[in-house]
């Protein structure tokens, strides 16, 4: 089961600006006799992650579920390739940028998908570890 610190927070006095406050929350579990599996920071691993306006959205000429996006990440345009049903121009999305080490292990690369280049990754809840959704990318909620 994960628990995060803001919910805890909720029922009980903590003080989330102490940086050491999830390893002695884990001791004092463990000297309660309760089983920490991993202590997981989520923000250490947001680093190169960047927010991207998709600018276009068109078929991928050689796979039927893929997509070739053009987004903007304040630093320039990229080519992403993509496979979120719910992708569109005038969005904006969560974008994994070339060397970015994923929450998962991946490194994300510049690579050929199905023949077309990809400079990043769009990414979904999953894939940033904050959820199980993986219908989608993560996107801005409208108002």
């Amino acid at each position: 089961m994960r628990i995060s610190l803001e919910w805890l927070a909720d029922f009980i006095d903590l003080d989330l600006e102490d940086a050491d406050l999830p390893e002695r929350l884990a001791n004092g579990l463990l000297l309660a006799g309760l089983e920490v599996e991993a202590l997981e920071r989520p923000e250490a691993s947001f680093d190169g992650l960047v927010v991207a306006e998709v600018l276009s959205v068109d078929p991928h000429p050689n796979a039927d579920r893929l997509k070739l996006c053009r987004v903007a990440d304040g630093a320039g345009e990229r080519s992403v390739v993509c496979g979120a049903p719910n992708v569109a121009a005038g969005r904006r999305v969560v974008l994994a940028t070339p060397g970015v080490r994923m929450p998962g292990g991946m490194k994300v690369e510049v690579a050929r998908i199905r023949g077309e280049q990809s400079e990043g990754m769009i990414c979904s809840e999953r894939e940033l570890g904050l959820g199980a959704d993986h219908s989608g990318r993560r996107r801005e909620r409208r108002g």
